[in-house]
């Protein structure tokens, strides 16, 4: 009887205490979107978007390339970081 009144409390201790040992990731989202187009005289753009959340943090970046007239290439890049309530 005596030993089964001290074990109750301890295993709600210990249940307890590995509980609260238990380390929380946050969670991780990633998304990646791309979207290539033609347009009628024959020069082409691609857009390319990676998303990524780390808890409430996210982190965005666009990448537009487009290709003109004989083959030349312009390319701009944008990063957003911002917080997600």
């Amino acid at each position: 009887m005596r030993f089964s009144r001290l074990v109750s409390p301890f295993a709600i201790f210990l249940v307890a205490a590995l509980a609260g040992c238990h380390k929380n990731e946050p969670p991780k989202v990633e998304e990646r979107v791309e979207t290539k187009s033609t347009n009628p005289d024959g020069s082409t753009s691609k857009t390319t978007t990676d998303t990524k959340q780390y808890g409430s943090t996210m982190v965005s970046t666009t990448e537009r390339t487009a290709s003109g007239e004989k083959g030349k290439e312009k390319t701009e890049s944008e990063t957003v970081v911002g917080t997600v309530t």
